[in-house]
């Protein structure tokens, strides 16, 4: 698929995170990128998440900034190389598309957006 058949099928422009951690119930995630429709996090893989069905996350970011009960729906899941030594620890990237936000947590996201990235992904650096 070329790079921009990608940014065309997105609706929102993505931001690389530069803090923000992403979590499900008790299970925690580095957010790699994130939009007002979804973010991409990492996690290291204990089997927490196998064959649940998850609808709800927080955001947990600077500034003491948190969303709480996002809805979410899972899109993509990657083994990642994290250039992690131990052949026994294995990092994942998950994807996740937010379901229909209240008009507060909309708000929230735009200023986790703000205060928690870098800057809009590069169409080669989208997965």
């Amino acid at each position: 698929m070329e790079e921009q058949d990608i940014n065309e099928r997105r609706k929102h422009k993505r931001f690389e995170a530069n803090s923000g951690v992403f979590a499900i119930n008790s299970h925690f995630g580095l957010i790699v990128n994130i939009s007002m429709g979804g973010l991409s996090f990492r996690y290291v893989d204990r089997g927490e998440w196998e064959g649940r069905q998850i609808e709800k996350g927080s955001l947990f970011g600077e500034d003491d900034l948190w969303i709480d009960e996002i809805p979410i729906q899972f899109v993509s899941e990657c083994q990642v190389d994290d250039g992690v030594a131990c052949k026994s620890t294995i990092v994942k990237k998950r994807s996740v598309a937010f379901g229909d936000l209240t008009p507060h947590q909309a708000k929230l996201l735009e200023s986790f957006i703000w205060v928690n990235t870098l800057g809009a992904v590069e169409a080669t650096h989208v997965p």
